[in-house]
């Protein structure tokens, strides 16, 4: 993530060298995209898994701040044929094949696009000729040939592995691969297809052979334990491609603070670009240095708090909001969009009650938390659903575990998160005894970067576990909290998998 902003204070930089005005907004761009996955020779996938893939990739890279365009067929052929002889495909080797053969007949249609402007038709109905002609030497439509010649970018999936492995009772799926993104560039002379970035993602997935999954997000489909493993991964490695494709310098969300008060900051995002409530922003501000150099420089975050409908033209053009808990913003500084799951993982050390008598003892333990956001599903800032795990070491017992689900409400104030944590407790005591409790705590929160926060918990537990252990007494704990990029694995996908729920 620094080397990405770096690339793009550098950027700036640049342009204000160069005597202009840097961008104070996101400009939409229009994307050619190929409609499938490119598959290295020695890489066998069935057909349903191909075709999964490729739904979810459609899922998760057509993003709202882009336009799209499929590639016509006649070119998507070409970047078969390129990679067809292609075995152990790296990057590098895939790129290389692609701008052996696939590259060279883009370049042929961005040169028709430059005739087109070197001719300097009269009317239109001329150019509509001129296109027709060249439609039919290249063996395309004008119509893809005007696609391609109006887009500015080009991606390009692929997979380079995929594997599954049986041992025990379980079974694993893997998948390696990425994305090449492509910059159109028909300003040049000769036109080209420059390579932008590639990007790789792994992912797996995992399930329990016998087992019968049922997948609610496919209208409850009943998938077998190798598909459900499968869907897993590729959940995984689109997600991962998503939040790499937002890091791309050239598309990451940006816009000039338009106001700031108490820690809001207003400025010109909304639904037409994807905003959604709770993505982070990164706030950058200018100044000069002692040579008088202009310099650019990320000075705190924020998370969005509200997101104006900006589609609906036919209004008066609002404004969304975001609340600063990094930094102090102010009116001219940019923000610019930091790509997160919505997801945040918390470790926690501390204790908790349990004891068969009136007197809980207070015993040591741990816990993992997986913290979903839903504050965009709810349009209600700051909400979390917390999925936790819990193991302890009782003083007089064998064994503590318990598996929790609740609500989770956070308020900022500069550095500090704090709110109400509400959850529900399945617990179990020895391999004998289990049942269910309650936790009714409050949370605090000490940002030390954007995505990392030092945190501590305090409330009271209560219940009973059949009739012969209670949890009524206070609890505490510590804990780190990180928010990730991304992960090598879809986290409700691989609980439910290692469950066999």
């Amino acid at each position: 993530m620094r080397k990405i902003t770096i690339f793009i204070l550098n950027l700036v930089l640049f342009l204000i060298a160069n005597g202009q005005e840097p961008a104070r907004f996101f400009l939409r761009k229009s994307i050619s995209y190929y409609d499938g996955v490119l598959l290295a020779a020695n890489v066998t996938i069935p057909t349903k898994t191909v075709d999964l893939i490729k739904t979810k990739i459609k899922q998760a890279l057509f993003l709202e701040r882009f336009d799209y365009n499929e590639l016509p067929q006649a070119l998507q052929a070409k970047a078969d044929a390129a990679i067809a002889g292609v075995n152990a495909m790296t990057q590098e080797r895939l790129a290389e094949a692609l701008e052996a053969i696939f590259v060279p007949e883009i370049v042929k249609i961005l040169s028709i696009n430059k005739e087109i402007r070197a001719k300097e038709f009269v009317d239109q109905q001329e150019r509509i000729n001129f296109l027709t002609t060249k439609a039919k030497e290249s063996g395309i439509t004008a119509d893809d040939l005007e696609k391609v010649m109006n887009a500015g970018y080009l991606f390009i999936p692929f997979i380079s592995a995929f594997a599954h492995n049986i041992s025990g009772n379980r079974i694993d799926v893997s998948i390696e691969g990425g994305i090449i993104w492509y910059h159109i560039s028909t300003t040049s002379d000769p036109p080209r297809l420059i390579p932008l970035v590639k990007k790789s993602s792994n992912a797996f997935g995992t399930a329990i052979i016998g087992k019968k999954y049922y997948e609610f997000m496919l209208g409850g489909e009943e998938l077998t334990a190798e598909e459900f493993a499968t869907l897993g991964a590729v959940k995984a490695y689109v997600k991962n491609l998503q939040i790499l494709t937002r890091e791309i310098p050239e598309f990451r969300l940006s816009a000039e603070i338009i106001s700031a008060y108490g820690g809001n900051i207003v400025f010109k995002l909304g639904t037409k670009e994807g905003l959604k409530i709770d993505d982070k922003l990164d706030i950058v501000e200018f100044f000069e240095d002692t040579s008088g150099m202009p310099r650019a420089k990320s000075i705190g975050c924020a998370l969005v708090t509200k997101v104006a409908n900006n589609k609906d033209t036919s209004k008066t053009v609002r404004y969304s909001e975001a609340r600063t808990f990094l930094g102090k913003a102010e009116p001219g500084m940019l923000v610019i969009e930091r790509p997160r799951l919505p997801l945040e993982l918390a470790l926690r050390f501390g204790s908790f009650p349990l004891n068969e008598n009136n007197e809980p003892i207070q015993n040591l333990g741990g816990e993992l938390s997986l913290d979903f956001n839903v504050s965009n599903l709810f349009k209600f800032p700051h909400f979390y659903i917390p999925l936790s795990f819990g193991f302890g070491f009782p003083k007089n017992y064998e064994s503590y575990y318990e598996i929790s689900l609740g609500f989770l409400k956070k308020f900022y104030i500069l550095r500090f998160g704090f709110g109400p944590l509400i959850k529900g407790e399945f617990a179990k005591v020895n391999p004998q005894a289990s049942g269910f409790c309650a936790e009714f705590s409050g949370i605090g929160e000490f940002y030390l970067t954007p995505d990392l926060s030092f945190g501590v918990k305090a409330g009271y537990g209560l219940g009973t576990i059949n009739h012969q252990f209670t949890t009524n007494g206070l609890i505490w704990s510590v804990s780190f909290n990180y928010n990730p990029p991304t992960l090598p694995f879809d986290p409700l996908a691989l609980l439910r998998g290692v469950s066999g729920i």
